[in-house]
């Protein structure tokens, strides 16, 4: 899809790098050496969490998607994702206990047809020690909410992805 196209789909597409923006650089900061071993134990154990995290709230969403049919993206689907903490710079209202992650959900090229950006959603994934539980949405199912109307509409096969989208974000849904 080309970048004018990609553009007129979802302002959310921005979300994702400017969080992963913010990650990165707050990963990057801290004291530069005389660290203790159990300090960078702890941010890997911290590191490696976070990832499964991402691994199951991909999952938990990928599960969501597959179970929605929509007729006019029957490609793979794939994910990408940002996961915070309490107490992260842009972690905000990530309940205690819980590692939020940002799913957002792309259609891979298929049968000859661009792949493109479909919508994004939050989950929640339970962590106690370490030990991760299972992943539960926070908030909607943006993404299945979209599939569902793409199915009746063919929003994405018509270049008009506002008309599967609720008001609330531009959309000509009722929201």
């Amino acid at each position: 899809m080309n970048g004018s196209a990609r553009r007129g789909f979802f302002l959310p597409g921005i979300l994702l790098p400017a969080l992963l923006v913010a990650v990165v650089l707050a990963a990057g900061c801290g004291g530069g050496g005389g660290g203790s071993d159990n300090s960078s134990t702890q941010s890997e154990v911290d590191a490696r969490l976070d990832e499964q995290a991402a691994t199951k709230a991909k999952q938990a969403a990928d599960k969501v998607v597959q179970a929605t049919p929509d007729k006019h993206l029957p490609g793979p689907k794939s994910y990408k994702s940002v996961c915070l903490r309490r107490g992260d710079p842009a972690g905000g209202d990530v309940p205690p206990n819980m590692i939020k992650c940002h799913i957002e959900a792309f259609f891979d090229a298929y049968r000859g047809k661009p792949g493109g950006y479909l919508w994004s959603e939050d989950w929640l994934v339970p962590i106690q020690g370490n030990k991760l539980g299972t992943a539960v949405i926070s908030g909607e199912y943006r993404i299945q909410n979209f599939l569902r109307e793409d199915n009746k509409k063919n929003c994405t096969g018509r270049h008009v992805p506002g008309k599967c989208l609720p008001q609330s974000v531009g959309g000509e849904l009722p929201g």
